[in-house]
């Protein structure tokens, strides 16, 4: 069944606009720079069998199912069409329906990789991430269900190339995401909340700072005490 729906899928690729093609090549990672439509279907072709290669004939099924009802939904056929088409999953009695989407979570090739936004430089260099803003991106990369060394990884590839940092952490045996943040941490000399809140209790305004500027920078520093609180945790 899996190769008749394969072949299905070939003609359908054939015939799709160059829209389409386009939106599945940029899926793909495939460089489809001044390329003729022709050699486009041709890699997209390619891409498709090497996905399907080591996979057995019921992890085909879902694969192609996913990619007909993503790019050619018109096409899609119906609930009852696609129970019958998709071979029967054996669960024992422990098993439930999420067995069946983390399978096809881990056969998808739209699953995007996790990235992080900005570059990880020295503390306060201009242009580069601060500590807040990195660590919200690996907190909503793990709510997003990335897995641990998947956070690690974007993280790694985030810092820059010449930094002792990274040569630190790509050599660091079995890399944890907790033992990550503490690197990172200190990489960012990041105070406590007990050292912030001292630093709150003494603030004062400076000469040529404005009543807003100084409101506005005893406001960012409780944010920073609030923040740190919960790393501390």
């Amino acid at each position: 069944m899996a190769e008749e729906l394969q072949v299905e899928m070939q003609t359908t690729v054939c015939q799709a606009p160059e829209e389409t093609l386009q939106a599945m090549a940029k899926d793909f990672e495939l460089d489809i720079s001044e390329q003729r439509k022709s050699t486009i279907v041709c890699m997209i072709f390619n891409h498709i069998d090497k996905e399907l290669m080591d996979k057995n004939e019921e992890q085909r099924m879902l694969f192609l199912t996913e990619f007909r009802s993503r790019y050619f939904k018109s096409t899609e056929p119906k609930e009852k069409d696609v129970l019958e088409s998709v071979p029967p999953v054996k669960q024992n009695a422990g098993q439930s329906q999420s067995t069946l989407q983390g399978m096809l979570e881990s056969t998808s090739v739209f699953r995007r990789q996790f990235k992080i936004v900005g570059q990880i430089g020295q503390p306060n260099e201009k242009d580069k991430l601060s500590f807040t803003s990195l660590t919200r991106q690996i907190d909503t990369g793990v709510k997003q269900g990335y897995t641990e060394q998947e956070i690690v990884d974007g993280v790694i590839r985030a810092i820059n190339g010449g930094m002792v940092l990274r040569t630190y952490v790509e050599t660091y045996k079995d890399l944890s995401l907790e033992r990550l943040r503490k690197i990172l941490r200190n990489h960012y000399d990041v105070k406590s909340a007990t050292e912030l809140y001292q630093s709150l209790a003494s603030i004062c305004q400076g000469s040529k700072e404005t009543p807003q500027e100084f409101l506005m920078r005893a406001l960012d520093l409780r944010q920073k005490i609030l923040f740190s609180s919960t790393q501390d945790q």
